[in-house]
């Protein structure tokens, strides 16, 4: 009887030193708060830096505003003016176009100098002039990225994507999905390509986003052997041209970690899909 009972006191002995052990190593953890580098780099890590903003190209969520065919611009009825939604008719012609020029700036958007995103310093960034405004043919935008990021902020060789939303981008045809763009790569290498846009729809006005994958070393320099330790040194410039185009609008332009959402549901598609928001059960 007592070596039975001397066999289970062993077993529950080792049984209670392994859970005292576990309970030390999860509390020595907490203490020095390791965690892995994936997680390290998810606690404020960069997912962006982006030259203008995100406000529906100044006219927030579009109230008060009617589109070319008399309707609201904000089509899904949720949020600021984005992706499906319209820019407005202003002189109330049916048309989207010269006759609607308009300005929305603020101070430091009209300077070039307003950058928005996470986790980077701006080093001169320059652009945002160039949003929140109707643009004209012989007045296209150009973006100059120029920022650095600490590498505990940005894991090498991360995937990037070159993101706009744009208004009233008129492209016909085999065209219709493309919206070229001219590029200097942050080692002077001027490359020229075409971004991937949503579609254009039947609706004048229509907002439409667009994106391009870019390599991790067109934008990025090690600045641990550019006299930036610890960094890494990012430059992108970005010029779009329209030359068939009359008008059209920038909301922003980003360099980000995530591409932006690309649709070809068309305006009408998401007028129905917000006049019956809610009508339909599962």
């Amino acid at each position: 009887m007592n070596k039975i009972s001397t066999v289970f006191k062993d077993v529950f002995s080792g049984i209670l030193r392994k859970i005292i052990a576990t309970a030390m190593i999860f509390l020595l953890a907490i203490t020095m708060q390791i965690v892995s580098p994936r997680q390290a780099y998810a606690a404020g890590a960069f997912t962006s830096i982006r030259i203008g903003d995100v406000d529906g190209f100044g006219f927030g969520d579009g109230e008060g505003y009617t589109s070319a065919t008399g309707g609201s611009i904000n089509l899904d009825r949720e949020g600021i003016l984005t992706l499906r939604d319209l820019l407005p008719d202003l002189n109330g012609d049916g048309l989207v176009n010269n006759g609607d020029n308009f300005d929305n700036r603020f101070d430091k958007e009209a300077a070039g100098t307003l950058t928005t995103g996470s986790s980077f310093t701006d080093s001169g960034s320059t652009g945002s002039d160039y949003t929140d405004i109707s643009r004209t043919s012989s007045n296209q935008p150009g973006f100059k990225f120029n920022f650095k990021v600490a590498k505990d902020k940005l894991a090498f060789d991360t995937q990037l994507y070159l993101n706009v939303m744009v208004g009233d981008y008129d492209t016909e045809g085999s065209s219709e999905y493309k919206l070229p763009v001219t590029l200097k790569t942050v080692d002077g290498t001027p490359l020229t390509g075409e971004l991937e846009t949503s579609a254009k729809g039947d609706k004048d006005g229509r907002i439409r986003s667009a994106s391009l994958p870019l390599q991790f070393n067109q934008v990025f320099l090690d600045g641990d052997t550019n006299g930036e330790v610890g960094y890494w040194l990012g430059s992108l410039e970005v010029d779009f041209q329209a030359p068939d185009d009359p008008y059209n609008a920038y909301d922003f332009a980003e360099i980000s970690t995530q591409e932006i959402q690309i649709t070809l549901e068309s305006n009408e598609a998401a007028r129905l899909r917000a006049k019956f928001k809610g009508g339909f059960k599962r």
